[in-house]
């Protein structure tokens, strides 16, 4: 008789509980010591329990890579959230409808157009996407980020992103 993981079918998601308590707790107490507000990204787990553990030990809110991401996570009582993709046009009502429920919501521009599609809801807080060298998404000089920062005003504007994935497994 197979017994253990090996009796389980695949696909399946097992988790070591207590793993995953200790590299989450560890994650937390480095940005902690170090001064640093942690925001991770759900694009590792799409799951609300774990973004409620995160936040729990005193992470910033929780990064998506969608707007429909941030629904669901919403949905699930993920209360701080921010949108890592450029908001696109097509996004208007249902970025004022996730709004309309009082969280802490974020999203990222890269362009006028960004801009432009932006809801008239109180309280979203956007970023400049800047361009750190992946050439995906995000403005490429210093002049384009402060213009873009102009534009969504004092009133909304919280800051930069930049992804650097590129920088990731550099051995030295």
């Amino acid at each position: 008789m197979v017994t253990g993981r090996a009796a389980i079918p695949t696909p399946a998601l097992v988790v070591e509980l207590d793993a995953l308590e200790r590299n989450l707790a560890a994650a937390q107490h480095l940005a902690d010591e170090h001064g640093v507000g942690l925001r991770p990204h759900a694009k590792t787990h799409k799951c609300a329990e774990i973004a409620h553990r995160q936040l729990a030990l005193g992470a910033r809110g929780i990064c998506v890579a969608k707007l429909g991401e941030a629904e669901a996570l919403a949905a699930a009582g993920i209360d701080r959230l921010l949108v890592t993709s450029p908001v696109h046009p097509g996004w208007t009502t249902r970025l004022a409808d996730l709004a309309a429920t009082g969280i802490d919501l974020s999203v990222v521009v890269d362009s006028a157009a960004s801009v432009a599609a932006l809801p008239p809801a109180p309280g979203l807080g956007v970023l400049v996407d800047v361009d750190v060298g992946l050439h995906r998404t995000g403005v490429t000089t210093p002049e384009a980020a402060a213009e873009l920062a102009q534009s969504i005003g004092p009133d909304r504007f919280r800051g930069v992103q930049g992804y650097g994935g590129h920088w990731q497994h550099i051995a030295d």
